[in-house]
């Protein structure tokens, strides 16, 4: 049977691994890697001894269990309470806007569908960057010129949406949630 490279290949690499294991336990004393002929050095003093710890032995209670606690615990919390939205806004919080929303009631009719991130609103399915005028389509098939002056947040997710229609300048809501009267 003859060995082929690969394998006098691995028999060599597996000899001298067993050889230089055998050279370390056998030649080199066991790991001592100090030369033989140093002098010793000044003796070490004796470490101080280290202090022994004894348990304490655990108290008896007076048969009320952990869990005995907790129910008690329970039962003194009224936790039926109502737990007010995470989500909803504190009433302490103002909004950037605090002036109510203004609607004329001869402004043509404009609906909102969508604000992007206060830079822009779509106004009846054209986007109007803020300071920027565009003409929007009313639904009778005519087209108003509308001016989005300024975006601010409001309550409850909505944003107010103040723009210039016809020379006049009127806010309109925002509220995707449907939380707010329009």
């Amino acid at each position: 049977m003859t060995l082929t490279k690969q394998q006098r290949a691995l028999a060599i690499v597996l000899g001298l691994g067993a050889l230089a294991v055998g050279i370390d336990r056998f030649v080199l004393d066991s790991g001592v890697t100090a030369p033989s002929g140093a002098s010793a050095a000044a003796p070490v003093a004796a470490a101080p001894p280290t202090p022994t710890v004894t348990p304490v032995k655990a108290t008896q209670s007076s048969g009320v269990s952990v869990a005995d606690r907790l129910v008690k615990h329970e039962a003194s919390m009224d936790l039926v309470a109502a737990v007010p939205d995470a989500f909803a806004t504190s009433g302490n919080t103002k909004a950037a806007n605090t002036s109510t929303p203004s609607r004329p009631a001869d402004l043509p009719q404009l609906t909102i569908t969508s604000v992007l991130s206060g830079k822009a609103a779509v106004i009846n399915g054209v986007l109007v960057s803020v300071g920027q005028g565009r003409q929007v389509p009313l639904p009778g098939g005519t087209k108003v010129a509308v001016k989005v002056v300024e975006i601010a947040p409001g309550e409850n997710s909505t944003n107010l949406v103040k723009v210039e229609v016809t020379g006049r300048v009127a806010t309109l809501v925002f509220d995707p949630a449907g939380t707010q009267p329009r």
